[in-house]
């Protein structure tokens, strides 16, 4: 592993055609937030889009959201070696159509149903999105170098959801809601003609692997039997978990049982503007802290957080201003936890890492927009069903990284120590 002050892996030396690491990082953030677009934009719509189709109400109009974001998970899980065979960049430029295309086809949609399957296809070509963004900055970097790049991948990729949701009230404010989609399909055409004609091909051909049998459950084994790799890889799935559960949920939260109305955007924004923020102090505070450092601080403050909030719901004191708080404390913590378990689970995973990166993000979306779905279902016209579930989906992620760690956490240990994650490379 390289030292966490290089910039690029040794066996990757640096290619001249990239764009610079300004361009890089803008247009990785712009494929990543594609995916945010399509949830937050929408988030102000629901119950008008609903309501347009009128047998659909309640509970129901959560899977505008969930039918997308399972699908943008379940995509995910046979990408890595498909583009590990064949390179990443014909496979980005397509899914980029592909979506803008989707984005057409949901205004065209006669029935709710129909709908629901352009918000599918959707899922699935932003799924290529999120798994070539990811692999092509690891074909880049490693270690806590990777780390730093996502980290500030993220915070200019948090701008979406800030913006998104007030984006789309304005834009329901100056005409239907299918110009929602029509904002998608333009911008997934855009970002298409961007990468075209200027992102290369980031994955060299002795680096690729074969589509055989043999070889994916060869892969599979080396990650699923990997205790850091498989561990951080479903700790972050129950982390982010909680992500979708507030995006499931929000609208009816906000909507229904606080009543704020077009205030909504404004309450969304607040609550997601502590992800940029903790993002942006992690991009700057990985390389001298550490990864597991962060990360372990971060989940146990998310546990104390939500426990709290839990304890607070279940004696029916929940004031706005309190829900926004308690809300507040797991988004902080999870720009200190997204990037850096991202980074420890792939990067001992190097050979394999087109289907590492395929797995972590069906993991991190499919199984954490599953669980967000179940916290979102159990709505009941109260905000304690997402208080009880957060609380829940903090203690399960805390429980499996004391077991990828045997019990040792490195939680408040700011020491500085600059040895890189060695640790990550045992099983």
């Amino acid at each position: 592993m390289m030292s966490s002050s290089a910039t690029l892996t040794s066996d990757k030396p640096d290619n001249p055609q990239w764009p610079r690491q300004a361009e890089f990082v803008t247009l990785i953030a712009a494929l990543m937030a594609m995916n945010a677009l399509s949830i937050d934009i929408v988030l102000p719509a629901l119950g008008v889009i609903g309501s347009s189709f009128a047998h659909h109400s309640g509970n129901e109009i959560q899977l505008i959201v969930t039918t997308y974001v399972v699908a943008f998970g379940a995509g995910q899980l046979v990408l890595g070696p498909v583009m590990d065979r064949f390179g990443r960049r014909p496979f980005l430029i397509s899914a980029l159509i592909l979506f803008a295309l989707a984005s057409f086809l949901a205004i065209a949609a006669s029935s709710f149903n129909w709908l629901l399957a352009a918000r599918v296809v959707q899922g699935l070509a932003a799924s290529v999105l999120r798994v070539s963004a990811v692999a092509i900055v690891r074909d880049r970097y490693s270690g806590r170098e990777m780390a730093k790049t996502m980290s500030t991948v993220m915070m200019v990729f948090m701008i979406v959801p800030l913006l998104a949701p007030a984006l789309g009230q304005v834009i329901l404010l100056t005409g239907p809601w299918p110009l929602l989609f029509v904002t998608m399909g333009a911008l997934g055409g855009v970002v298409a003609l961007w990468v075209a004609m200027r992102l290369p091909e980031t994955l060299p051909p002795e680096s690729r692997r074969a589509i055989r049998l043999s070889v994916l459950l060869d892969g599979y084994k080396i990650i699923l039997t990997h205790r850091v790799a498989a561990g951080y890889m479903t700790a972050s799935g129950f982390v982010f978990g909680i992500l979708f559960s507030f995006i499931t949920a929000s609208n009816q939260i906000f909507l229904d049982v606080y009543q704020i109305g077009s205030w909504f955007p404004l309450a969304f924004a607040t609550v997601a503007l502590g992800l940029a923020v903790t993002n942006f102090l992690n991009a700057r505070m990985v390389e001298r802290i550490g990864m597991r450092a962060l990360s372990h601080t971060a989940l146990c403050v998310m546990v104390v957080g939500t426990a709290v909030h839990a304890l607070f719901a279940s004696f029916g004191y929940q004031p706005l201003w309190l829900f926004i708080l308690f809300a507040e404390v797991p988004f902080l913590m999870l720009g200190f936890l997204g990037a850096n378990m991202t980074a420890l689970a792939l990067d001992p995973l190097g050979k394999v890492t087109g289907l590492a990166t395929s797995l972590q993000g069906f993991i991190t979306t499919g199984v954490a927009g599953f669980l967000g779905t179940m916290v979102g279902q159990a709505f009941d016209g109260t905000a304690q069903p997402f208080a009880y579930g957060t609380s829940i989906l903090s203690i399960c992620a805390l429980l499996i990284v004391l077991w990828v760690e045997k019990g040792k956490l490195r939680a408040f240990d700011f020491s500085g120590d600059q040895t890189p994650e060695s640790v990550a490379t045992s099983r």
